[in-house]
């Protein structure tokens, strides 16, 4: 194989806290919705966000994107999450519950719009691990 294409995985942790209710909906109705992960005070969480992405390999540098390249996407992604309770971001969540759905679709969303100046490489998985039992993961 000329060129093959490759798979580089990799991942970045930040702090934030989110609880499970919707702002449109009365503390009963998120009650019966969520069950136990309605709180009226939401809980913290150490997030660990994973991106994949393939292209084939530059035969100059031996990489298909420069990892730092991939850092600065993660931390300008991780900047608008991290240390913030994530239900006051309405503008992102659209006073939606920010479940783990929501949140690796914002990311997904966001990797897209960045990597878009890269035609080489395909943006091909993003996944949130919101604890060590939940993980989200969205594909193309």
């Amino acid at each position: 194989m000329n060129n093959p294409c490759v798979l580089i995985c990799r991942a970045i942790e930040f702090n934030g806290a989110h609880r499970y209710a919707n702002a449109k909906m009365t503390a009963e109705e998120n009650r019966a919705l969520y069950g136990s992960l309605f709180s009226a005070h939401g809980w913290g969480r150490r997030f660990r966000l994973e991106v994949s992405i393939a292209g084939p390999v530059d035969p100059l540098t031996g990489m298909i994107v420069n990892l730092v390249e991939i850092d600065r996407w993660l931390g300008q992604i991780v900047a608008q999450l991290s240390e913030c309770f994530l239900n006051d971001l309405s503008d992102v969540f659209e006073e939606q519950a920010p479940t783990a759905e929501r949140i690796t679709a914002f990311c997904f969303r966001e990797l897209t719009h960045l990597a878009a100046a890269r035609p080489s490489i395909r943006l091909k998985s993003v996944r949130l691990f919101e604890d060590e039992s939940l993980s989200v993961t969205l594909t193309i």
